[in-house]
């Protein structure tokens, strides 16, 4: 598990979904648009991999090919597009939207083939209104 994703669990465990999205959203330093902003073409391991101020860090240490859809991935699914296995119910078997919703974002849409079938899942948030179709 990378430190990124160690950061985004925290975060969401404890109600502050605002820096997991922030850290999405921005491409300062530390979030993952940092590193895209600089050109990366894959997930770095540790959010200081490279600065612009300090270059790289050690590279016994840093990996710049970590798992690419496992740590802002999987939080894209579960968090933003609510498409979250039940964990009793292994396989999607069962699903459960937990979507995290933000004022950052007024439109998602997701989906993904499990072994049960085509789950979907799309919001809307329009001044205050908020609309969720979800498909299983």
């Amino acid at each position: 598990m990378s430190a990124s994703d160690i950061y985004v669990r925290h975060f969401q465990k404890f109600g502050h979904n605002d820096v997991a999205y922030r850290l999405l959203l921005q491409d300062t330093y530390p979030s993952w648009g940092y590193s895209i902003k600089y050109n990366a073409t894959t997930i770095w391991e540790r959010w200081d991999g490279w600065t612009k101020e300090k270059g790289f860090q050690d590279p016994g240490m840093n990996s710049f090919n970590h798992y690419s859809l496992g740590s802002v991935g999987r939080w894209l699914y579960e968090s933003v597009a609510g498409i979250a296995s039940d964990t009793e119910n292994l396989g999607f078997k069962k699903n459960c939207n937990k979507s995290a919703h933000s004022t950052e974002l007024n439109y998602v849409r997701a989906q993904f083939e499990s072994i049960h079938g085509l789950i979907k899942s799309e919001w809307k948030l329009k001044d205050k209104d908020f609309e969720l179709k979800y498909e299983l």
